[in-house]
């Protein structure tokens, strides 16, 4: 959009433009499958050379224009919603500098109105534009009004070629002539037609501008413009937050159910049995669909998941994950080993319950016994072939390393520099129990 009085002469980024298009923040793009919905952007690339005020030498003062003009466009039914921004909207979003948000919708074949809303100036400019197919001839015509400042505009542009245009401007409020000859010399297309991007490079434009009062003309300015374009159409827009996140129609994962291992699975309730014992779990905080079928003539454990974004299809490993924990404990299972470690104070250890309790005495020579309780399932017992070292299995995998934890935490050395006092009871291995063959 652009003011009555003041012709906006920016235009787009930079030179990378072209391969590169400037994000817009909070939108984002993916290929659109209904025309109703198509988004197109339009990105320029412009220096602007302006021979305004000359000095000495017949060399411009002034040095050339560099900014920024993107224009987002979206088809809503028989509507044209538009959202442009310039360098300014960029290095100051919060006041909404040079940003525009317009409507433009067909009145009749080759008439159209547009309403326009700048959000900086909190200015409305509203137009209706007429063109060759309503006037029969190589013209359009424009009659614009500008809330603010309460003036009525006619604009008329006389296209003579491709390369050549002519407009002319009159301001009723301040009964001003503008007028400008633009010439565009050998414009270059490069069009994609499987990704639907464009990038059009125009070399040499030169642009006339000149103001006219009652008293006569009043001033010109000759401007030589290069201009690079970056267009992409068919794309549909939609609001995001912090990334773009697309959902998927369905994910699965299968899980292999060995011999001599049983699995029932009810309402997302998972028990597995096998020749060590028994294990369940509950899986219905996750948003997955969990069922027993058979594949190749191997009965395994199916997980789906429907319409899922990054974190749901992330929680159809972990599911898979923990179901295969449980076989491994209840064929194999877990064995951690833990050593006591001390510098002068011997730690001392007295396991009791048949390996359900531990005692820890004499740790960096305190009174204090310090009793641990192992989980429901998980044994503790010295090793005969190792000293000062405590071995811990189970079935659950999660049982047996927080027991492991308890013990570790027991023995924490406080108010002393732990660079110095090594004292404690560290986890040194973890795997699974052994076999006699093993």
């Amino acid at each position: 959009m652009e003011s009555l009085h003041e012709p906006n002469c920016f235009a787009a980024v930079d030179w990378q433009l072209a391969a590169h298009p400037p994000p817009a923040t909070g939108l984002c793009f993916h290929p659109a499958s209904s025309p109703s919905g198509t988004t197109d952007m339009t990105s320029k690339t412009e220096a602007i050379f302006t021979c305004k005020n000359f000095g000495s030498r017949w060399l411009p003062n002034e040095q050339p224009a560099v900014g920024i003009n993107t224009v987002l466009k979206k088809q809503q039914g028989d509507t044209l919603l538009s959202l442009q921004f310039n360098d300014a909207s960029l290095r100051d979003p919060r006041r909404g500098t040079g940003v525009w948000l317009a409507a433009e919708k067909n009145l009749r074949p080759g008439v159209k109105g547009t309403v326009a809303y700048n959000v900086g100036a909190r200015d409305t400019l509203a137009s209706v534009t007429a063109d060759s197919t309503a006037l029969g001839y190589n013209t359009s015509l424009k009659l614009a009004y500008q809330r603010n400042t309460d003036a009525w505009v006619v604009q008329e542009t006389w296209n003579a070629d491709k390369n050549n245009k002519l407009v002319g401007t009159y301001d009723f409020s301040r009964r001003q002539d503008l007028f400008s000859y633009e010439h565009t010399r050998g414009p270059l297309s490069v069009r994609d037609q499987d990704t639907m991007l464009s990038w059009q490079r125009k070399p040499f434009k030169a642009v006339v501008r000149g103001k006219a009062h009652d008293g006569g003309l009043k001033g010109a300015t000759m401007a030589l413009v290069v201009t690079h374009e970056f267009a992409c159409s068919g794309l549909f827009l939609e609001p995001r937050g912090c990334g773009t996140k697309m959902k998927q129609l369905v994910a699965s994962r299968t899980l292999a159910i060995p011999d001599g291992v049983s699995i029932e699975v009810k309402a997302r309730k998972v028990r597995v049995k096998g020749p060590r014992g028994m294990l369940q779990r509950d899986f219905k905080h996750l948003a997955v669909d969990m069922f027993l079928t058979e594949e190749e003539g191997q009965k395994v454990l199916k997980v789906d998941c429907h319409f899922g974004k990054r974190k749901a299809l992330a929680s159809i490993r972990t599911c898979t994950s923990h179901v295969q924990n449980m076989i491994t404990g209840v064929t194999k299972g877990y064995q951690y080993k833990m050593r006591l470690v001390y510098a002068h104070f011997p730690i001392n250890i007295n396991i009791e319950d048949k390996g359900g309790k531990v005692e820890i005495r004499n740790f960096l020579g305190e009174k204090i016994v310090r009793v641990v309780n192992m989980l429901a399932g998980v044994t503790c017992e010295r090793s005969s072939a190792v000293k000062d070292e405590l071995i811990l299995t189970g079935n659950d995998i999660e049982l047996v390393s927080r027991s492991s934890a308890l013990i570790h935490q027991k023995c924490l050395v406080k108010k002393k520099d732990i660079r110095k006092f090594l004292d404690g009871v560290y986890l040194s291995e973890r795997a699974t129990i052994p076999t006699a063959e093993e």
